[in-house]
This record gives structure tokens, C-alpha cells and sequence, in this order.
């Protein structure tokens, strides 16, 4: 059993509360919780587990997918020894939330994807995200071209602050022809998508023969549609999935554990990758109207996190995907 001291809200998080996350459908009574990441500390373990895991820090992530799922928006949740991974107690707990929150892992599950498929050039929307924001750092720091797309200036603005230089706006009207013109030179044969509906394809059929659309997210609430079948079949494009479930399950278990170390060394240092500015505090109580603004600015192509901690301390969204 864990006490916990902080829990992040990701667009998963708010899909999943207004029953628009696939897992939802398995759930036949309500009220069910929800929370699917976050961070505590160890008070009591069950028969055949360490007690030498009381106290200690650890990351939370629990799937609706899971049996016996409760969430992680609560005081005291449970979860499986086998996914136990202890902290220094140097870190806080908002550097753990963070550090194995969905953002740092799926930035892992991307680059394994890629490497496994052989793409070495990408491609992202809703660029500005905390998500967007490490994936520009992460390729930065490993010299991969990264073609990140935004809809605002403001957007550009702040990529630019985290370092990248393969910036479009889509709310441009030479959009197309910059990015046409981009896709030609760096030749990305990856794109990971995030917003679903009709602009995935569009920036699909620019990309060159072998290239594959992963859809990892859909914010725009609307389903990817107007495909080109001759783009599938004369230039061998290919449209695939990503979900850290199924990644994660896939993955052996010492890839996972190197990411692991990885993640948390760049947090411990500093956070030049995966670091988490933490913006904005909400309590615990005042859950009902934390999500109701998070789930108002959908879209804004930033991440937000709630933080709930003990003694009506707060917790904090990091920048808003939803606020």
C-alpha cells in the first residue's frame, strides 16, 4: 500500500474521466477512479514482500486495462510489488511523478519503435506539449532531426526556448510548401501523431515511400479519416499505433530498466531531457474543478499535471494541455 504524494493528470487522464479512453468500456459500474500516474511512499506491504520497501519512494502507474485498478487520485492506493522501483530520497516527489510519468516513457517507447522500424528522422504534432517539448530535447541532444509542429506563435516561441530549430506553425499559410519543403531536405520517415482527424494525412502523403504515421493520441476528439490508398500501396506508407501498455509489455524487461536508469540519472541532474517545469498547484479537493478546467483548454498542445499531497498541500500541473 502507498500513501500518495502526488498525481499527474495527462490528456489519458482526462480522456479516461469523460469516458473517452478506450479501457473505460470494461468498467460496468460506477463511480470507478481514475488517476494513472503519480508518486509516494511506501507504508505497507503484503505477505512475501521486503519490508525493507516500507518508506520508500516510488513511482505509481496503474492501467484501467489492469485488474483490480483503483487510481491513483486518492490518499492510499495499491500496487504490485514486481513494479516496485525505489527512489533516493534526494528526489522529490514531484521529480518522480515526472521522471516515470507517461511523458519521460513514452519518449522511450518512441525511440525504441523507431530504432526497431528504422526510422533516424522524425516528425511530431502538438509540438509544444511537455511531451514535445523532451521529444525536441531528446533529439537535439542526439543530433536526429525532428520536424515539430505547432498551431501558434506563441508555441514556436517556446521550442525555440527548449533548443529546437525545425519549428512549423500550421496556422501559416505557406505551411505546406515550408513543410514540403523541410520533409524534402531532412526526409523524416516517422511522424507521431497526437491529434487524429483529417491533418495527419495531409502531412502523411508529403512524406517519402516507407514512411509510417504512429497515432499516439487524438485530441482533436476525431477519428483519422481520408487516406490515401494509393500512398498505401505505390509508396509503401504504413499507419500504426503507439500505447505504453502494449510497448511496455513487448519490451524486455532489461530495455525497460535501462530506460529507467536513464530517465531518472537526466532528472537527478538537472532534467536537460526529461525534466517537468511544474507551473500550477491544485489539492486533492479540489479535484471536480481542476479537471473541468483541464478538460476546458483541450487542445492548447501542453501537458498539465495535478499534484496532490498530504495536508491539503498542493499539487501542480505542469504546463496545460488542458487547464
Amino acid at each position: 500500500m502507498v500513501k500518495v504524494m502526488t498525481a499527474a493528470v495527462n490528456p489519458s487522464d482526462n480522456f479516461f474521466v469523460i469516458g473517452q479512453y478506450g479501457s473505460t468500456k470494461k468498467f460496468k459500474q460506477l463511480p470507478v477512479g481514475t488517476g494513472l500516474s503519480g508518486a509516494g511512499v511506501v507504508v505497507e506491504v503484503g505477505e512475501g514482500v521486503s519490508e525493507d520497501l516500507i518508506g520508500a519512494r516510488v513511482a505509481l502507474n496503474q492501467m484501467p486495462s489492469n485488474p483490480g485498478f483503483i487510481g491513483t487520485y486518492r490518499q492510499y492506493t495499491f500496487i504490485s510489488a514486481k513494479t516496485v522501483y525505489p527512489f533516493p530520497e534526494t528526489m522529490s516527489y514531484d521529480d518522480i511523478c515526472n521522471a516515470m510519468g507517461a511523458n519521460p516513457i513514452t519518449i522511450a517507447g518512441f525511440m525504441e519503435t523507431a530504432e526497431r522500424d528504422g526510422h533516424s528522422a522524425f516528425i511530431n504534432d502538438a509540438a509544444a506539449s511537455s511531451l514535445g517539448r523532451m521529444f525536441a530535447k531528446y533529439c537535439k541532444v542526439h543530433k536526429l532531426p525532428l520536424i515539430n509542429i505547432v498551431r501558434r506563435k506563441e508555441q514556436v516561441d517556446i521550442l525555440k526556448e527548449e533548443g529546437a530549430e525545425l519549428i512549423l506553425n500550421s496556422s501559416e499559410s505557406t505551411f505546406f510548401d515550408d513543410l514540403k519543403a523541410m520533409i524534402d531536405e531532412y526526409k523524416p520517415t516517422a511522424f507521431f501523431d497526437a491529434l487524429s482527424g483529417d491533418f495527419p494525412q495531409k502531412v502523411l502523403h508529403l512524406m517519402p515511400s516507407g514512411s509510417t504515421m504512429y497515432v499516439y493520441g487524438a485530441l482533436s476528439l476525431s477519428p483519422t479519416v481520408n487516406i490515401s490508398g494509393g500512398d498505401l500501396i505505390f509508396k509503401n506508407q504504413t499507419i500504426s499505433n503507439f500505447w505504453i501498455p502494449t510497448w511496455i509489455k513487448n519490451t524486455k524487461k532489461d530495455v525497460l530498466m535501462k530506460w529507467m536508469r536513464d530517465i531518472v540519472q537526466d532528472v537527478m541532474e538537472g532534467g536537460t531531457i526529461f525534466g517537468t517545469k511544474v507551473s500550477k498547484t491544485f489539492p486533492l479537493a479540489e479535484f471536480d474543478s481542476a479537471m473541468k478546467q483541464c478538460i476546458c483548454r483541450q487542445g492548447d498542445d501542453q501537458t498539465s499535471r495535478i499534484k496532490c499531497r498530504k495536508n491539503n498541500s498542493l499539487g501542480r500541473p505542469n504546463n496545460f494541455n488542458y487547464v
